[in-house]
């Protein structure tokens, strides 16, 4: 590594780029022979403007959105990389890629770095996720946790000169938006209800809100690409649901409670049935241990030494919603008596888990992939549909 005097010359414009990776993978185009995508994982600090060794700024496709961005945001996102909140290791789930449109770039296995050529500013460069290079860029190197990094994809192409139309298209806006803010009095007929219940002071309502969304059995349906993923992962994107048509979530203050209650239900009794001899919960990566005492599920007043994970358990409510239904004033409620719904979780549940368990080795034991995989939502709220029919004498 280079000692950086301050001296370096600033790399820009039609120049060489270097960065260092953690791993990659390539996909050839499925039209164009010659073209590629190349993904990386990419240390966050390889992005900041003063990397030891080499001042580089990669230039930005001059048809690149740029939004403006609030000073809040660029505070969120140095919070994130500097993880002093959230979960460690999570910045390049939750943020969106740095896209690059470049003609050559060369990938060295033995030294896990990557190099490539800008060599023409106005069809070259980043052309998506402008706004998260630029709010890295800012950082300094001692800010940086280790363990963040930023997902950075490649397009090589034979021909760079794509239209100005299709780079405006791009989506330049970060996943850790503006702020949508949401006031207690809009939220005063959820808080009334939730006061009225254990979870009292422990659960914030925006954070009740997206439980009800995986509920929303006139928003969501089977098909794959209609699920609520959002609830688990993008809390600004809920807010701006209900901030679009609150009714649509307020016609859910009837069966409130009795969520709040599956939320604990499922957390205890998935962990009080499922057989040890499938291998402990925990060993499979789907639940969260807690590092001092215990996790208090408030309504059924207990207390385990594990919590599902937020991804499992936001999959295995989202099951439920095929049993609701809405009253002649469209207020929501059971299509059957309650406690059937949960005798029959009773008996479905270890299949329901088996396919989680299954899909979460596929996907490498990561739960965040699980939370925001539509396909397996799909899946478990019809395994719910058709474990009902197949028990409907319970």
């Amino acid at each position: 590594m280079v000692k950086d005097n301050g001296t370096e010359e600033i790399i820009s414009g039609k120049n060489r780029y270097f960065l260092h990776y953690k791993n990659y993978g390539i996909l050839d185009d499925p039209v164009q022979k010659n073209n590629f995508l190349v993904s990386f994982n990419i240390p966050v600090k390889e992005l900041i403007y003063e990397k030891p060794g080499i001042k580089q700024v990669v230039p930005i496709h001059p048809n690149c959105n740029v939004v403006d961005v609030d000073k809040k945001v660029h505070q969120d996102i140095g919070k994130a990389i500097k993880q002093e909140f959230g979960e460690i290791g999570t910045f390049h789930l939750k943020t969106q890629s740095v896209k690059i449109i470049c003609k050559d770039l060369e990938v060295s296995d033995t030294t896990q770095r990557v190099s490539f050529t800008i060599d023409d500013t106005l069809h070259q460069g980043i052309v998506d996720g402008a706004n998260l290079y630029l709010a890295i860029n800012s950082l300094k190197l001692e800010e940086i946790s280790k363990h963040s990094y930023v997902k950075v994809d490649f397009y090589v192409m034979q021909d760079t000169s794509i239209s100005d139309d299709m780079v405006k298209t791009l989506d330049a806006k970060l996943t850790i938006d503006k702020e949508i803010n949401i006031t207690k009095k809009e939220l005063h007929w959820l808080e009334e209800i939730i006061q009225e219940t254990d979870y009292a002071g422990k659960m914030d309502a925006v954070d009740v809100l997206c439980l009800i969304n995986l509920f929303r059995n006139n928003y969501y349906d089977a098909e794959v690409s209609n699920q609520p993923i959002e609830s688990y992962w993008n809390k600004q994107r809920i807010k701006e649901l209900y901030k679009e048509n609150p009714n649509s979530f307020i016609q859910y203050k009837t069966i409130v409670k009795d969520i709040l209650y599956l939320y604990d239900y499922v957390n205890w009794k998935t962990q009080e049935l499922w057989p040890s001899k499938k291998g402990s919960l925990n060993s499979l990566g789907l639940t969260t241990k807690y590092n001092q005492k215990a996790y208090e599920f408030y309504i059924l007043d207990k207390k385990l030494d594990y919590k599902l994970h937020d991804a499992v358990i936001f999959i295995l409510l989202n099951g439920f919603r095929p049993f609701v239904i809405f009253n002649q004033d469209t207020t929501a409620r059971w299509s059957k008596d309650f406690n059937k719904i949960l005798e029959l979780y009773d008996t479905i549940l270890i299949e329901i888990i088996s396919i989680i368990k299954d899909y979460s080795s596929q996907m490498g034991h990561n739960p965040h992939l699980l939370g925001k995989n539509k396909m397996l939502y799909s899946i478990i709220y019809k395994e719910f549909m058709m474990g009902d029919l197949l028990n409907q004498f319970l």
